[in-house]
């Protein structure tokens, strides 16, 4: 079974349904959990799926929650990469004008538009918009982060940065995996 099964998948992998091809393979290997042949099939398979459908999108560094136009699926890999000019690293300049206490930038903000608490300042962040209009839980992406959302809906980001901060600069994403745009 295990044989035809890898078999199979390779067809459909060559077929393009690769959604089949992970579940089969992913079945096969709950079966024979030491075959590295279909470790390495489900793999490729995996990494085909987090590179199709790329979409880009600009962050400003200097705005709040900006929607995309990249809806995601529940329960469907995805992919969000930050992408230099060139050879150059992604990077933007962070700069703030505010007075700080020796407690520093608050940890919390009761109004949630300022800084999510419990995320790196100057992060890079995402959150989805549920098809109920309510906003998920914000993530960290940072540089890179491959996923599997909990929730449809729409993505937003962010630079986690406190009131009265003047960022410069823009971040260009390349979104990809199990990705719409309407």
């Amino acid at each position: 079974f295990v044989k035809d099964a890898e078999d199979l998948a390779s067809e459909y992998f060559d077929a393009g349904q690769l959604e089949k091809a992970r579940v089969l393979l992913q079945t096969a290997i709950t079966l024979k959990p030491d075959a590295q042949s279909l470790k390495k099939k489900l793999d490729a398979v995996e990494e085909e799926m987090l590179s199709s459908n790329e979409v880009t999108a600009d962050v400003d560094t200097s705005a709040s929650w900006k929607a995309t136009k990249v809806l995601v699926t529940e329960g469907k890999p995805v992919r969000i990469q930050v992408v230099g000019q060139g050879q150059a690293a992604p990077s933007y300049r962070f700069s703030i004008s505010e007075s700080v206490g020796p407690a520093g930038f608050p940890t919390t903000d009761s109004n949630n538009q300022d800084m999510v608490g419990g995320m790196p300042c100057g992060a890079l962040l995402g959150a989805i918009l549920k098809s109920d209009n309510k906003p998920g839980r914000p993530f960290v992406i940072g540089e890179k982060l491959e996923f599997t959302p909990k929730d449809s809906g729409l993505l937003f980001f962010r630079i986690n940065a406190p009131a009265g901060n003047k960022n410069t600069g823009k971040l260009k994403l390349v979104v990809s995996g199990a990705v719409l745009v309407p």
